[in-house]
């Protein structure tokens, strides 16, 4: 958290594992009160047969990671703050765009 102090941006996205963890939420809603920035929480869904498709159609990325890992992942997130914003991706880019451009 100390590092994400040093270099916090006007808008900052974090869609890494560890904020899967409440105690790491916290930290970064504590870090955006003391900074006075504005921290949204938002979870995106994606049904299961999409994500399945979709890994299935991936090719050449970073990740490894299958089917199986990402419900494995899904498991270790714990509940979320309440007054988060839910977002389903389980459509079209555009469908997402046009989803998140009427929050941001």
């Amino acid at each position: 958290m100390r590092r994400s102090e040093e270099q916090l941006p006007p808008v900052t996205r974090c869609d890494e594992p560890a904020f899967g963890k409440l105690e790491n939420r916290l930290a970064a809603q504590r870090l955006a009160e003391e900074v006075q920035a504005d921290l949204i929480v938002v979870e995106v869904v994606c049904l299961q047969d999409v994500v399945a498709q979709r890994l299935r159609e991936r090719f050449g990325d970073e990740s490894e990671a299958g089917f199986q890992e990402c419900l494995q992942a899904k498991e270790t997130f714990e509940a979320l703050m309440e007054g988060h914003l839910r977002i389903d991706n389980s459509g079209t880019l555009q469908d997402l765009e046009v989803r998140l451009g009427t929050y941001f």
